[in-house]
């Protein structure tokens, strides 16, 4: 949810593409049109902060184009772990 409301306030051009890994694999997945940001200082911060900022770059290997490109993992279940 939060990614959701962070890229609703940078709307703009510039595509997301998240690099997804698990255990089972990964997967390069481009968000639709209605996911598209205004690429700023603000907007990298603020994802910086929920997904590290190893885990976010912007891709310039389109002349014409930028991109926003965001690393994820699983987050543990919480429900998995016990506390005794």
């Amino acid at each position: 949810r939060r990614l959701k409301d962070i890229f609703s306030a940078h709307h703009g051009k510039q595509a997301v593409r998240v690099n997804y890994t698990s255990q089972s694999g990964t997967a390069q997945v481009t968000l639709g049109e209605n996911w598209k940001v205004k690429i700023c200082d603000s907007l990298m911060d603020e994802i910086s902060v929920l997904v590290g900022a190893t885990n976010v770059s912007i891709d310039y290997s389109d002349a014409n184009t930028r991109d926003l490109k965001l690393s994820m993992r699983p987050q543990p279940n919480r429900n998995n772990y016990r506390s005794n």
